[in-house]
């Protein structure tokens, strides 16, 4: 009963989320990207995987970066999340915006 009941407030304030392996959240991206029909979305996805890894790098204590036995892994609310990441990633590069503002929101 208790713990339905902390369930029930980590819902309503938004805490909840699934932990992956960071390795297993990158194919889910690589998923989500090449279901949008651009000419350049393998460079496209190399960018952002080559971008990402340099981000997770500097993101010793970054919000949402669990390190736990030799393992990484990046909370997400739902599966909503990976899609909202190459969406905008795509619209920044569409866009012309510097991509930092990605990075940095990220």
């Amino acid at each position: 009963m208790l713990i339905d009941i902390l369930i029930e407030l980590l819902i309503i304030k938004g805490d909840i989320s699934v932990k992956i392996e960071i390795e297993e959240f990158i194919l889910q991206v690589k998923d989500e990207f090449f279901c949008y029909d651009i000419d350049n979305i393998e460079a496209l996805f190399n960018n952002w995987e080559k971008e990402f890894k340099n981000w997770l790098k500097k993101s010793n204590s970054k919000n949402g970066i669990l390190r736990l036995n030799n393992n990484i892994y990046i909370k997400i609310r739902d599966e909503d999340e990976i899609f909202e990441v190459v969406n905008s990633y795509i619209d920044i590069i569409n866009d012309k915006k510097n991509i930092n503002e990605y990075w940095n929101k990220f």
